[in-house]
């Protein structure tokens, strides 16, 4: 059913030496040019899509109790994952920005997150679309167990 997304990240192995190092601080700089450049592959200005909230966690990571790695392709950086867990067993994805010239980073990103062994990982939440149908188009093709209805509240 996923094999597509398979394939990209077989892809990705095939043509890269990907590591892995746990997201802290020290790995701001790094995680802040993934976030340039991924503005810059989505074709975005600054201050466009979750860029200052994204800074802002990168930034304040710890303080905020989230969670993350950083991705490395051949020793430069790739992608980077920050997530929160809600409950024991029940994570959020907060912010994933992968690299597009690293075909499949997204996908080894992911996979990689799902599978890792050091917390127990019951569900995992990719929060909302943000209203961008590409994102939500990307969002279906995992094959969500539920989908949540959203809900805006505005006051007068």
């Amino acid at each position: 059913m996923l094999h597509k997304k398979k394939n990209l990240m077989s892809q990705l192995l095939a043509s890269y030496e990907m590591t892995v190092a746990a997201y802290t601080p020290s790995l701001q700089r790094e995680a802040e040019q993934i976030l340039r450049d991924w503005l810059q592959d989505k074709q975005l200005e600054a201050g466009d899509a979750d860029e200052q909230p994204c800074r802002e966690a990168l930034a304040l990571s710890n303080q905020l109790g989230l969670e993350g790695f950083m991705y490395f392709a051949n020793g430069r950086p790739a992608g980077f994952l920050l997530s929160e867990e809600l409950q024991p067993g029940v994570w959020v994805i907060r912010f994933a920005k992968g690299l597009v010239r690293y075909k499949g980073i997204s996908q080894f990103m992911f996979h990689h997150f799902a599978l890792r062994t050091d917390r127990q990982m019951q569900w995992l939440n990719f929060e909302q679309d943000l209203g961008m149908p590409n994102f939500r188009r990307t969002k279906l093709s995992y094959q969500p167990s539920a989908l949540i209805a959203k809900w805006r509240l505005q006051f007068s």
